[in-house]
């Protein structure tokens, strides 16, 4: 699958959530506990409880051997996961996840395909993940903006449902923002806001005009 959007339309927050509550879920499942509380923040998914694998793909597109390689594969991922989980200082889970890998109980999430960028780097990329589908049985989710996927035909994988992230609606908008800067306050990095929550619905249509704001 692949998830379009547009620029700041929350296409890494998608990805982000996901990732958080499969791992919560996995870690509750580990501890023989019920995962259920956190699949329920997961409204319509499908798959069940999947190990998540994130994978930012401009950091897999920086390592050298992406650019010098013949062509992308499944080891180019491997090489990827291997480097992130020794710079944190967790070698050791290379095994159980290419076991989950394996057994189909992953998800491998690529997120930004858009910031790979160069031809033969966005090629070795797309093939990489094109095999990975053939060497796994999990699913796979992978990112992209709208317009990127649009204008470049190495992007459009062969094989991948294509969905677009909806715009929030009012209500929606109105309970971002306030959780947003309530958050901020909890966490300390603002004071709390001067404006109720309550003008909310007076401030927002000068909050959407605004570009990236929607």
């Amino acid at each position: 699958m692949i998830l379009l959007g547009a620029p700041g339309s929350g296409k890494s927050t998608v990805a982000s959530h996901l990732s958080y509550c499969l791992a919560g879920a996995a870690l509750q499942l580990a501890q023989h506990q019920s995962a259920a509380a956190w699949m329920q923040l997961l409204a319509g998914w499908r798959y069940g409880s999947l190990l998540p694998i994130p994978i930012i793909l401009r950091d897999l597109a920086a390592m050298p051997e992406v650019a010098t390689a013949k062509r992308g594969s499944v080891k180019l991922l491997v090489d990827y996961l291997s480097a992130r989980l020794a710079e944190l200082a967790c070698p050791q889970a290379l095994e159980p996840l290419l076991t989950a890998l394996g057994d189909g109980k992953a998800l491998l999430i690529f997120d930004g395909l858009d910031e790979v960028v160069g031809d033969a780097v966005l090629t070795h990329i797309a093939e990489a993940i094109i095999e990975a589908t053939k060497s796994y049985a999990g699913p796979i989710l992978v990112t992209c903006r709208v317009l990127d996927y649009q204008e470049e035909t190495l992007r459009q994988l062969p094989g991948f449902e294509t969905l677009t992230l909806a715009d929030l609606d009012d209500e929606q908008v109105n309970q971002f923002i306030a959780s947003w800067y309530r958050e901020l306050a909890n966490s300390g990095r603002r004071s709390p806001a001067p404006v109720s929550y309550t003008h909310l619905p007076e401030l927002t249509p000068w909050i959407w005009p605004l570009p990236g704001s929607r």
